[in-house]
């Protein structure tokens, strides 16, 4: 075999892995999508219409596995969460980042919530959860301190109420749809701006 029909083979298994790997991630998505909080090797591979071995062969064990899928969905709905806001009043940027963080929390909805079960087993899990979480906090501290918001408008007590699990409670626990989660918590924070100015 030439060095360029070498190459060429080398090349072609490369895409056929990186085709794999994709398929294999896009699978496990789906399934926990699905509701499927934590599929087996088996339910990935044969959702993703690959060999088990194949599974086995790219992702060594699931915590490489669910450490590529937490990398892939970072990367695609960060900007989402780190793009500035529009508005300029402290009050309007608040619920701006309302409505961006539920847009963002029901479309991970599922996915964050079997990230976070799994994350006191996984050390990755567990790191993506804490930057995720600060991530937040951070935008949360700027949309306040960028809008001047007054001093007894203490972004700690916002979180209390205004992050995932608050979200995840509201959908899953309390069945709410997206619309009436949300309503509850503008309604929760205009009741907490109003003491807050008291």
């Amino acid at each position: 075999m030439s060095k360029s029909e070498t190459m060429s083979h080398t090349d072609g298994r490369h895409q056929r892995s990186e085709r794999s790997r994709d398929l294999i991630i896009g699978a496990l998505l789906e399934l926990v999508q699905a509701g499927e909080m934590n599929p087996s090797a088996a339910d990935i591979a044969r959702s993703a219409k690959v060999s088990l071995r194949t599974v086995y062969r790219l992702f060594e064990d699931a915590e490489t596995l669910h450490r590529t899928l937490a990398a892939q969905i970072e990367k695609a709905f960060m900007p989402r969460v780190l793009a500035p806001l529009n508005a300029t009043d402290w009050t309007s940027r608040l619920f701006e980042l309302v409505e961006r963080r539920v847009g963002v929390y029901e479309d991970l909805l599922m996915v964050r919530a079997a990230a976070s079960s799994c994350r006191f087993i996984s050390a990755d899990l567990m790191e993506y959860h804490r930057r995720f979480v600060e991530i937040e906090r951070r935008a949360l501290d700027r949309a306040l301190s960028e809008g001047h918001a007054p001093a007894p408008v203490d972004w700690k007590e916002i979180d209390i109420f205004l992050n995932f699990e608050t979200w995840r409670r509201l959908r899953h626990d309390l069945d709410l749809s997206p619309d009436a989660a949300k309503a509850s918590l503008s309604r929760t924070l205009k009741t907490y701006l109003v003491g807050a100015d008291a």
